[in-house]
């Protein structure tokens, strides 16, 4: 009886490591996709005249955001991003990066945009990404779609009520670009290039029930926190 509950109980933490590792490793692939493909793929497309909330990237024009956040040319510091300091029509394409998601009226900053741009080209988090289309200590609205790049237009929104109260009491948190430039953070990246690899390892062998899934699984866990913590 009791080895046959050890056995159950062992099975058991078996699939359930193994879940949370599938999911994990998930995630990062589809933030990967989101955050990295998708925006590099579109900062490389062509000279974008206006990259707002740039962050460290640089879209070949005016670069500005409301902190600087890294060394880009062409630097512009913004106070509001409802009010900018252009005329109308300014600029042929303007690109918004994983922006809009954070700002308490998406719809008064995206009115602005297209007041100063002919084009003008948003990325946001889909749902698919779920990870960073609920983040709850930066993002105050989630945009009901399944698409990451929208031209001309602003997708419906709901919004991030719980998300608005957290912040509230402690704060919003913004980490700019935190896969962008990996200057100073050569071990964080690789950390965050190795985590993922070790969730998948770790999900495969518990699969198998290989106690070596049960050492994989602390050693991607302590990836993830390194991905996230380091700054060198």
């Amino acid at each position: 009886m009791g080895r046959q509950f050890s056995v159950t109980t062992l099975t058991i933490l078996y699939c359930l490591l193994g879940a949370v590792s599938v999911v994990i490793a998930a995630a990062w692939c589809a933030h990967y996709a989101s955050y990295q493909f998708i925006k590099n793929r579109a900062l490389r497309e062509r000279k974008w005249d206006y990259n707002i909330c740039c962050g460290t990237t640089d879209g070949g024009g005016i670069n500005a955001d409301i902190m600087k956040h890294g060394e880009v040319p062409r630097f512009e510091l913004i106070t509001d991003v409802t009010k900018l300091a252009h005329p109308d029509g300014a600029f042929e394409h303007v690109l918004c990066s994983h922006t809009l998601e954070h700002v308490p009226d998406p719809e008064a900053m995206f009115r602005e945009l297209r007041r100063i741009g002919s084009h003008v080209t948003i990325l946001i988090p889909p749902l698919w990404d779920f990870t960073a289309a609920l983040q709850p200590l930066e993002h105050q609205v989630i945009f009901l779609t399944m698409k990451s790049r929208h031209e001309n237009r602003l997708p419906p929104f709901i919004r991030y009520w719980p998300a608005r109260w957290l912040q509230a009491a402690l704060g919003q948190r913004i980490e700019a670009d935190s896969l962008a430039d990996y200057s100073n953070t050569r071990l964080r990246q690789v950390a965050d290039y190795l985590m993922p690899l070790g969730f998948s390892a770790s999900a495969v062998l518990c699969l198998q029930k290989q106690p070596s899934g049960f050492v994989l699984f602390g050693l991607a866990c302590l990836l993830l926190w390194a991905s996230k913590a380091l700054r060198f």
